[in-house]
């Protein structure tokens, strides 16, 4: 049996408490296999229980990948590019 860390997804509440900042990485042998969606779903509900609405990530653009996964069940985010650090979307 072998042991590992296949993913990880936080949420850090902002300024405005309904609004909160998620970080969702995914090793990258198992990115075909639906961890990021379970990751991003429970996440979500998670969050939704402490009144979150609103969801940021901070992602490449070109990781259209990634992106569609937070796409794909409707969640509001805004994905942002930023060249001066590194992306919290993999």
């Amino acid at each position: 049996m072998h042991n590992r860390l296949v993913g990880v997804a936080r949420y850090k509440a902002l300024t405005d408490p309904a609004e909160a900042e998620i970080v969702l990485v995914v090793d990258v042998r198992t990115r075909t296999l639906g961890v990021a969606t379970s990751l991003l779903e429970q996440l979500v509900t998670s969050a939704e229980h402490e009144g979150v609405r609103r969801f940021i990530a901070d992602g490449r653009a070109e990781n259209s990948t990634m992106l569609s996964v937070f796409v794909a069940p409707g969640v509001p985010i805004r994905a942002a590019r930023s060249a001066s650090r590194h992306p919290v979307v993999h």
